[in-house]
């Protein structure tokens, strides 16, 4: 039986959790390595992007995009040449919109901080 939606999203959820309460190194945990410890492989393009899908349903932008950064650095830097691929540019679009998406947080709440103080003096 494949996992359910459910499970993903509980995984997802998980993963996101312990890289942020142990404030685990990014690349080396999508790489398998966590603390002394090695996986028998890293997780696959498909896996991360499992989780940044579900840290964008969950309006976590700023996960969904160091989650990116970290998939876009292993894709273009594997075995130490640039690579430049139709994966390589779907996660490049991917890590754009999730830019796009902050940037546009980020303008609303500094508008909204400016209105504040021009309204109090």
């Amino acid at each position: 039986m494949w996992p359910s939606t459910y499970d993903l999203e509980g995984a997802s959820n998980a993963l996101l959790r312990l890289w942020r309460v142990y404030k685990l190194d990014l690349d080396d945990f999508i790489d398998g390595r966590i603390l002394n410890y090695t996986a028998d492989q890293p997780l696959s393009t498909e896996e991360v992007l499992a989780v940044t899908s579900y840290a964008d349903a969950t309006k976590d932008d700023y996960s969904e995009m160091k989650w990116l950064e970290a998939l876009y650095r292993r894709l273009t830097t594997q075995g130490g040449k640039t690579n430049s691929t139709p994966e390589v540019v779907r996660v490049g679009r991917k890590l754009a919109a999730s830019y796009y998406k902050v940037r546009d947080k980020f303008l609303i709440i500094i508008t909204r901080i400016i209105n504040f103080k021009v309204f109090q003096t």
